[in-house]
């Protein structure tokens, strides 16, 4: 049985859908060497009603995990339908990829994609290898070549699928960071093959070429601003040795006069903190016509000059996003009519408490929009169709509300009430005319109420949704009411849900058609590693073309194995007794999956701990981290465990965040110091100078005291000079602050002694601008004390002034 489930599993994965993640070579050796785990998932779909589709369907997906060194580096995945090869497309849907890396150096080979910038190669799927490398020093470079289209031949009786050259195409991109700036040179280039053996080459379009040359930069300016430049120049012309294969007599070498077409884009930022929040300049240039062979999409013919802005107020219960700008298209002045116009959006978030939560939207933004119908999804007959969407060149105007309220009255128990509104109005035009063709608005609704009880396990709720829809010639009123409940049964071994809508559309002339919905989901988990699954669905459309109902029924069976031991009952020892498998826990904080054994999730909680801005919790925060960590080692069961694991996380991200921000105002606030240096060296030395000559030119004079108070200004006045150049000398190489890096130890030694007073003032509200102002203060006076152990017998040397002598 072992045999045939490693062969199953990679005969199908090579045929079908493969996806890797990476393994961290350099991590060997540090764990167990190597474990297996994986699973198998079979779906098949029967269908019986009106529709022209095949009356069964089936799915096959399968993971097969390899476990190095205590963490998962090579899972493998594969998914194959019947549906997924029906149609030649250039672009693969059947991937193997495989992504090893070992410290800064990351390989991928087979079915992979890329970014270098979003103007050259952004994300677009190749087939061939990669390779990057981001190092912990300044450099970093990443190269790929591979084939990003494969063939599709011409099919005399496939009208429908549209022919298409392969094509292949390699990049490079290398980079350059320090602390004030950043920059990247990027070259990316693709040419069109035509087959050999092709025949009806009219049909196909022409073979072209492409070449691309980009750079980004990064920029710190004003102290704490940012400068963000991306710009690329494309140039697309006709391939000529295909073009050779298409008219081999008639161009001969005139081919290589054939005219191209060049394109520039350029995206230039300014960001800027202030108060709490940020502010934003852009500045976009897409040249009309603009594209690469390296990315699916482009707005192109766009210019665009903006200003945005985003505060939090109320003490975080109000975040503010506002963005205005200018936007025009006709860049090349070729077409008839220029469309200009204002576009603005606004993001209103307000959260007062735990219970509610309101977000608005407004925006009349030049952009793409897909814009999906909800009742697509709720008439929705199997998760192997694919759906449609409405595709908008231009979105005039869009606004939305969301909200919603919720009320806990026990533990557990919950009651939700949410509301969305959705308005869109959209514009469409042709290059031809440029005039507005028709305009299109589409109002949105949703009213849903959920009910959750933890006693008895129900989940139970009602909704109901309505769109309205004027394409100018008529409107189209779709609405209906929906409810749902579901349980667990068997201790939640057995989960059910059933949900029933109905939905009714009303045309211009009136009555357009209704459907009814009901579906029947269940789900059981079937002793350790086995799960069952059924779902039906019938629906009925009462509609004037074809009425008549459907009945679709899914059915799905999961297993999981680990190391390949497969077995169709609970395991038990050699000795015949049954014995209980070990428990496993599954949860997420912050984006981050932690699974496995309890003993497995033990082990990434610890390494998570280990990180290095963890290490400089003052004494009281380490020990209540090791009370809560105590916590969740003493359980054995599922839910104790998880609660105080996760509670154990939140602890320690809540310090961990408190400390990053401590440090974060720590660097702004040296970085203030160094930023002033120049002008304060400049009124030190002044200082110095005018109480030296004060006290040298009353020498003569009877009054002691008044020449002592003289002669301890000045004094006081060269120590404090020699001790700012001597502070000079240790921020001259300073370069930011880290947890784990070299840092200047008088400055160590400041922020580990004042931690606790700090943290302590961001905990009861401190502002960003007070505590930094409070550490720039101390900072200075820490160096100031210290500077008095290494000056005291070094002397002045004058920049900006001169002593003349009596």
């Amino acid at each position: 049985m072992r045999a045939i489930i490693i062969a199953v599993v990679f005969m199908l994965g090579a045929r079908g859908v493969c996806d890797a993640q990476s393994v961290a070579l350099d991590r060997l050796g540090k764990d167990k060497w190597l474990k297996y785990s994986g699973g198998i998932q079979a779906l098949g779909v029967f269908y019986n009603g009106m529709a022209p589709r095949d009356p069964f369907g089936y799915m096959v997906r399968g993971d097969l995990n390899f476990t190095v060194a205590g963490i998962y580096h090579l899972p493998f995945s594969f998914t194959y339908s019947d549906q997924q090869l029906r149609f030649p497309s250039p672009i693969r849907l059947n991937r193997f990829s495989f992504h090893p890396s070992y410290k800064g150096f990351q390989l991928h080979l087979g079915d992979a994609s890329m970014s270098f910038s979003p103007y050259t190669l952004d994300g677009h799927q190749f087939t061939g290898v990669g390779a990057e490398y981001r190092g912990s020093g300044p450099w970093s470079a990443a190269v790929m070549y591979g084939r990003l289209l494969k063939h599709v031949p011409y099919l005399p009786d496939r009208s429908e699928i549209t022919p298409v050259h392969e094509r292949r195409g390699y990049g490079v991109n290398l980079g350059y960071t320090s602390r004030a700036w950043d920059l990247k040179a990027m070259v990316f280039t693709a040419n069109d093959r035509p087959d050999p053996g092709a025949s009806e080459l009219s049909k196909y379009p022409f073979p072209e070429r492409n070449l691309v040359l980009g750079w980004q930069g990064r920029l710190s300016v004003f102290q704490k601003g940012r400068l963000v430049v991306d710009h690329a120049h494309s140039v697309i012309g006709l391939d000529e040795e295909g073009m050779k294969r298409y008219f081999p007599e008639n161009f001969g070498d005139s081919i290589s006069h054939l005219s191209r077409e060049r394109y520039n884009a350029l995206k230039v930022s300014l960001d800027y903190p202030a108060f709490a929040g940020n502010l934003a300049v852009v500045y976009e240039r897409v040249d009309p016509g603009y594209r690469t062979f390296g990315a699916y999409y482009f707005n192109a013919d766009l210019e665009n000059i903006a200003v945005a802005a985003s505060q939090s107020l109320f003490k975080g219960k109000v975040a503010l996003q506002l963005r205005s700008g200018v936007q025009r298209d006709n860049l090349d002045r070729t077409k008839n009519s220029e469309f200009r116009r204002m576009v603005n959006s606004v993001d209103l978030a307000y959260t007062p408490d735990r219970k509610l939560s309101v977000h608005t939207h407004y925006s009349n933004f030049l952009t793409h929009t897909n814009s999906r119908d909800q009742f697509d999804q709720i008439n929705r007959v199997s998760t192997l169709d694919i759906l449609d969407t409405l595709s908008y060149r231009q979105l005039s105007q869009q606004a939305s509300i969301n909200m919603r309220y919720q009320i806990v009255n026990a533990p557990g128990n919950n009651r939700a009430w949410s509301l969305l509104l959705n308005f869109q109005e959209n514009s469409n035009r042709t290059d031809a005319s440029q005039g507005e063709q028709h305009q299109d608005q589409f109002y949105q609704g949703a009213l849903n109420y959920d009910v959750r009880l933890r006693e008895s396990g129900w989940q139970y709720g009602a909704n109901l949704n309505a769109s309205l829809s004027n394409g100018g010639q008529e409107d189209r009123l779709t609405w209906g009411p929906g409810v749902h409940a579901g349980r667990a049964f068997l201790n939640k071994k057995l989960n059910t849900r059933m949900t029933m809508g109905y939905n009714r559309t009303d045309g211009g002339e009136g009555y357009d058609g209704s459907v009814f919905n009901c579906r029947v989901n269940a789900s059981w988990n079937l002793y350790s590693f086995h799960q069952l699954g059924a779902s039906g669905l019938y629906q009925y459309r009462d509609l004037e073309r074809a009425p008549g109902g459907d009945l679709t029924i899914q059915l799905t069976y999961h297993y999981r194995f680990d190391n390949f031991r497969i077995s169709l009952q609970d395991r038990e020892d050699i000795s015949g007794i049954k014995t209980n498998p070990p428990v496993k826990v599954r949860f997420r904080y912050r984006d981050v999956m932690y699974s496995g054994t309890i003993a497995e999730v033990n082990r990434q909680l610890a390494l998570v701990s280990r990180d290095p801005k963890f290490r400089v919790l003052p004494e009281d925060a380490k020990q209540e981290l090791v009370r809560l960590r105590k916590a969740y080692l003493k359980q054995e069961k599922r839910s104790g465990y998880k609660f105080h694991a996760l509670h154990y996380l939140a602890v320690l991200y809540h310090y961990g965040d408190a400390i990053e921000r401590y440090y974060h105002e720590a660097d702004m606030a040296i970085r203030k110091i160094i930023f002033d240096m120049r002008h304060t060296d400049h009124e030190l030395e002044r200082r110095y100078v005018q109480s030296k000559k004060l006290w040298t030119n009353t020498g003569t004079e009877k009054d002691e005291a008044k020449l002592r108070r003289l002669e301890e200004a000045y004094r006081e006045c060269s120590r404090r000079l020699k001790g700012h150049r001597w502070l000079e000398t240790q921020l001259r190489s300073y370069e930011g602050l880290s947890f784990d890096g070299a840092v200047n130890p008088a400055i160590r030694t400041y922020l580990e002694s004042h931690l606790q007073e700090h943290l302590t003032a961001l905990e009861q509200g401190t502002t960003p601008e007070a505590l930094r102002l409070a550490i720039e203060t101390g900072l200075i006076d820490h160096f100031y004390r210290r500077s008095l152990q290494h000056t005291s017998n070094t002397a002045v040397d004058l920049r900006y002034y001169h002593l003349k002598s009596k």
